[in-house]
């Protein structure tokens, strides 16, 4: 529930899909899949490698708690003051044949954003148990990767029906508020479960 509240809250890769959506369907739905190839490796690098670090470092664990309350802090306090803020979703001049070029942007700009990282290390720190089986380790990582691969295709299908910015804009202020307070919520449940 945590990655997909997170998920679908407006971020890099929302924008990123968005934008190539707005110019042709197939754009969005190949940067959809580019964004789930990288959480598949960044939630991959992540529950695999925090069982060495927790393991043998000890403190590690309580430090990716710590901060991924407050990452999670981060995200809900900007998006609820983002909701008031006037943003506008800008389209990106890109051919529509070049799906290709899509998805390794989709790729590249999942892969190169750092707040992923601990975001994943994270999520996994405080949701996974110490020692969990490979098979609870291999399925966590398919969920992640369907839940981003499957958010950000109806992101891109949606978005590429020219009708969907005017009814987004209209609703967008109570979207991200409830969003971003779920985070905030997120955050306390983490600091405050053991």
């Amino acid at each position: 529930m945590i990655y997909a509240v997170t998920c679908m809250s407006p971020g890099p890769d929302f924008v990123n899909v968005t934008s190539l959506a707005l110019n042709a369907r197939k754009n969005g739905v190949f940067a959809a899949a580019g964004v789930a190839v990288g959480c598949t490796l960044w939630s991959t690098a992540a529950v695999f490698g925090l069982d060495f670090l927790t393991n043998n470092l000890a403190p590690f664990i309580h430090l990716i708690k710590l901060v991924g309350m407050s990452y999670l802090v981060y995200l809900g306090s900007r998006s609820v003051l983002g909701a008031f803020s006037r943003r506008q979703i800008v389209t990106t001049s890109m051919p529509a044949d070049n799906a290709w070029a899509s998805l390794r942007r989709g790729f590249v700009g999942d892969v190169t954003n750092p707040t992923l990282m601990i975001f994943f290390g994270s999520l996994f720190a405080s949701t996974l148990p110490k020692g969990a089986p490979w098979w609870v380790r291999c399925a966590s990582v398919f969920i992640i990767t369907s839940i981003a691969g499957t958010w950000h295709l109806i992101v891109a299908v949606v978005f590429s029906i020219r009708s969907a910015i005017s009814i987004y804009e209209r609703i967008r202020r109570p979207i991200d508020v409830a969003l971003g307070g779920i985070l905030i919520l997120l955050a306390l449940r983490l600091a405050f479960h053991n």
